[in-house]
């Protein structure tokens, strides 16, 4: 029988420096990508309500505020169980 070792990295998604297994390296990481996110959601609104210059132009997506509520409750939700994880190691 032979044992195999296996290596993972975690890095956080906002500057890739590598984590303990939490998605994010700090609170301001964190932080970050959720103004990030926001700004994505808020320029494509914006862009959505501007007419359409060309007959050409490809049709964008925009995300409801009840979809963009539940994806933010549902990040907070996975950073709170790696965090609670991490707290029981």
């Amino acid at each position: 029988m032979s044992s195999r070792l296996e290596w993972t990295y975690n890095t956080c998604l906002s500057c890739d420096a590598l984590t303990d297994g939490s998605t994010y390296c700090s609170e301001s990481c964190r932080l970050s990508e959720d103004n990030k996110a926001m700004e994505r959601v808020h320029n494509l609104s914006l862009s959505s309500t501007r007419p359409e210059t060309s007959s050409t132009a490809s049709p964008r997506r925009t995300i409801s505020a009840l979809a963009e509520r539940e994806l933010r409750t549902y990040n907070m939700s996975l950073d709170q169980s790696k965090m609670q994880r991490s707290a029981s190691r």
